[in-house]
């Protein structure tokens, strides 16, 4: 096959995948306000179209690109711990010849957030990044980040 048909050929196929096979939510632990300077949980979710996968947070030594969930530098809110998840699938990747952990159907992420002290009354948008690469069973997209957002309402 010529470079310039295999180039079209996979543009082709990329077109024809849905551009992103995983829809991310936010679910607030408590939904009541919270004060300045307490700590509360969030659920970051991935619900993946059937048929797809997206791997673990366990970063593997010459293995695939693992899923990442933070909050970003210059908020009012800061990661207070761990991040929780549930246990993933493992399962031999034949493309890479290795065992890997995967997600399937849905994914969840409680992460422990702290409101800084001096944050003022009123509401605040609570942005997390995730970066993550998600496979079928012919095909891989590149590994993506996007950002998932909500209000929260901060009380003194």
């Amino acid at each position: 096959m010529r470079p310039l048909a295999l180039v079209v050929l996979l543009a082709h196929c990329l077109a024809a995948a849905d551009p992103d096979p995983v829809a991310w939510k936010l679910e607030r632990a408590a939904p009541a306000p919270v004060k300045a300077g307490a700590t509360f949980s969030v659920k970051v979710v991935a619900h993946l179209q059937e048929g797809w996968h997206m791997y673990s947070m366990k970063l593997i030594e010459g293995g695939p690109f693992p899923t990442r969930v933070w909050i970003p530098e210059n908020q009012q809110f800061q990661q207070a711990g761990a991040i929780r998840s549930e246990a993933p699938r493992t399962m031999m990747d034949q493309s890479l010849g290795m065992e890997v952990e995967v997600y399937e159907g849905a994914a969840t992420f409680t992460v422990p957030v702290k409101v800084a002290a001096g944050t003022g009354s009123g509401a605040a948008n609570l942005v997390f990044n995730t970066s993550y690469q998600t496979c079928n069973a012919s095909l891989c997209l590149p590994p993506k980040t996007v950002n998932v957002q909500t209000r929260v309402t901060v009380v003194k």
